[in-house]
């Protein structure tokens, strides 16, 4: 504390005299201790001093230093000591026909990432200086409430940022979330997820007639096996082709945000950057899988899930964009040799996989194992094969999510020699089962089993999960 208030009285020196230099003011805080004597004065008292042989009011630079955590929307010609994360946002603004610019950038502590914004000051050559993990002191700012609720710091022409040198770099690893993690949408964060499908390169015609570029891919939490999708605006030949699915990256300086389905998504600028973490996921010693069943295509990129089986566990493989003629060329039942591929959470992620998958030959026999009965599905932890026949007419309905999206559920009644059981499955998964008749003969793929409150088994279709209909 007594070095941020040494630079919050030397700031204050040096506005009252600008004349003076900072080396100047600090050979005479260095030569008052010298007079008065050893052990008699700390630089900050030293430099009480020197402010008042200066004639400066020594009352307006006792201040205190807030941190991030105790700043509120109201304070003004405050000091603030932070870590600096990065430079977020640079743009210009017209008021009362007023030419005028402003630069945003984003500073930290072990909890909070705080938005920061200088108005018409040059300082973006001063802040790209300044590496990640800084520590920094700004001087004479006020706070006000940002538009996402939470409090932001405003420089203007009286304010300074200056670096603590002698103070330790902090690490952004603490402040590093996975999209399960993170509560506040429309806020600046740091996130880290298992890239999970090809990057894709998308170019577009802005509204002023000049070309616009981004790309687009899905990362998946460690935690909870979610898929979310990032769009970084501006990226394209900044972001090098270094990254393949299944590598753990970080992206800093991203927005979370509502996308068109109700579900969260990250947006980056070009200001954006992506590293490359620790891998954390296995390699399968096993180089052949049998396709359990393949999943319907679930939006515009044509993403579709397969569910694959080695002999002993059953893992997800997901293709989308260019790879997503493969999964097109699969049936039930196909044993597939894989190269170059990776396993996170049971989920199989292949490198390239019109280069290193190839089908050998079709062994539905090997799927006897997967085969059950309703009465039993539910000693399994794995999807399973089911036998059925519908027992009733398939209905749907609206149901509204907790997030406010509303979604079709689409039930059907079916039964076997062991029992009967709800089958349910949710928005486009269950057009497989829409328009079923009683009596109609089904085979499930990849169908889960649980029981209900009430004790009844359940049964749902999944993202992976395939219905075959047999004919009479």
């Amino acid at each position: 504390m007594d070095e941020d208030r040494l630079f919050t009285i030397v700031n204050q020196i040096l506005q009252s005299r600008p004349d003076l230099t900072r080396d100047t003011i600090l050979a005479y805080i260095a030569d008052k201790k010298a007079k008065v004597g050893s052990g008699f004065l700390t630089d900050v008292g030293a430099a009480y001093l020197v402010a008042s042989d200066l004639g400066i009011n020594i009352s307006s630079i006792d201040r205190r230093v807030y941190n991030l955590s105790e700043i509120q929307s109201g304070m003004s010609n405050i000091s603030i000591k932070a870590h600096f994360l990065c430079i977020s946002r640079k743009g210009e603004f017209i008021h009362n026909n007023t030419k005028g610019s402003y630069l945003v950038f984003l500073l930290f502590d072990q909890t909070n990432i705080t938005k920061a914004v200088t108005w018409n000051i040059d300082t973006s050559s001063n802040l790209e200086n300044i590496t990640t993990g800084t520590p920094v002191l700004l001087n004479n700012v006020s706070v006000r409430l940002g538009r996402d609720g939470s409090p932001e710091i405003h420089m203007n022409t009286s304010s300074q940022i200056e670096v603590l040198h002698n103070n330790t770099k902090a690490s952004i690893d603490p402040i590093t979330q996975t999209p399960s993690q993170i509560k506040n949408i429309g806020h600046f964060t740091i996130v880290k997820g298992y890239i999970d499908s090809s990057m894709r390169e998308i170019k577009f015609s802005k509204k002023d007639g000049t070309q616009g570029n981004a790309i687009q891919f899905f990362i998946r939490d460690e935690n909870t096996n979610s898929k979310f999708r990032v769009i970084l605006w501006n990226a394209v030949g900044r972001i090098k082709p270094t990254f393949n699915p299944g590598d753990l990256i970080r992206l800093v300086n991203v927005q979370s945000r509502v996308g068109r389905d109700s579900n969260m998504e990250f947006h980056g600028s070009e200001l954006t950057t992506m590293e490359k973490m620790q891998q954390k996921y296995t390699t399968s010693p096993t180089s052949s899988f049998i396709a359990v069943s393949i999943g319907p295509i679930m939006d515009e990129d044509r993403r579709r899930t397969a569910l694959l089986y080695d002999g002993n566990e059953t893992y997800t493989w997901t293709t989308s964009g260019r790879y997503a003629f493969i999964m097109d060329t699969l049936t039930v039942g196909d044993e597939i040799h894989m190269e170059n591929y990776t396993i996170v959470n049971n989920q199989v992620i292949v490198t390239q996989p019109d280069k290193n998958i190839s089908i050998i030959r079709n062994n539905a026999e090997a799927l006897s194992k997967l085969t059950t009965k309703i009465s039993e599905i539910i000693k399994s932890n794995s999807p399973m094969i089911l036998d059925v026949v519908a027992l009733s007419k398939s209905k749907m309905r609206n149901i509204t999510l907790k997030t406010g999206r509303s979604v079709i559920l689409t039930e059907l009644s079916v039964g076997d020699m062991s029992g009967q059981a709800e089958l349910i499955a949710w928005g486009k998964i269950g057009e497989q089962i829409s328009e079923i008749l009683p009596g109609r003969r089904l085979t499930l793929y990849g169908v889960v089993g649980k029981l209900s409150p009430q004790k009844e088994i359940n049964l749902q279709l999944k993202e992976f999960s395939f219905v075959r209909k047999i004919s009479d």
